[in-house]
């Protein structure tokens, strides 16, 4: 059966750590073909086409039968519905694993690991220096899986045939919990 791992959460929640225990998985990060594409993981001035490769090789790795994880922020329905258009797409028994990340709820948390992380010169998106950033990411977070149109998406996806849709909750110390 073919697998589609989304994470949905902020900067620093732990998407990418949780994610890196993924063996034998297509992982697609914007964050990293940023870093190719850009030379630079922080300059969000191309997102447009970061995405565009981002979305081309989810469609091409599905296309391939490769089980796939989608390590973004995915703060925003509208970058959830592209991701689950293309993952429609695909023909045969396939089972879609959406992962929230609860500790977005606690932006500060995030932010420390961030500025923890920049310290520490790994390779990331450097979050933590702009201020107010994980906070209204957090708002956006709860706005998100609190919204009608979340549910109204996840009901689809449920209602189709050949997919299994699974959600997980995970805590600060990266366990999952089926909720859904």
């Amino acid at each position: 059966m073919l697998e589609l791992n989304v994470g949905i959460g902020i900067s620093g929640a732990g998407k990418s750590t949780f994610f890196s225990s993924f063996d034998n998985y297509k992982i697609i990060c914007p964050d990293e073909i940023r870093k190719k594409f850009c030379k630079n993981v922080n300059d969000q001035s191309r997102n447009a086409e970061v995405f565009a490769i981002a979305f081309h090789e989810l469609e091409n790795g599905l296309r391939n039968r490769l089980n796939i994880v989608f390590d973004a922020t995915n703060l925003s329905c509208a970058s959830l519905n592209k991701i689950l258009h293309i993952f429609n797409n695909v023909n045969g028994e396939k089972v879609l694993h959406l992962y929230l990340f609860e500790i977005s709820r606690k932006p500060e948390i995030c932010k420390e690991r961030c500025r923890i992380d920049i310290e520490s010169k790994v390779d990331r998106a450097d979050t933590a220096s702009v201020d107010g950033l994980h906070e209204k990411m957090s708002e956006k977070y709860i706005k998100l899986i609190d919204s009608d149109e979340f549910r109204k998406l996840i009901k689809k996806e449920r209602g189709l045939p050949n997919t299994e849709v699974n959600i997980f909750k995970i805590d600060e110390f990266g366990i999952p919990e089926l909720v859904g």
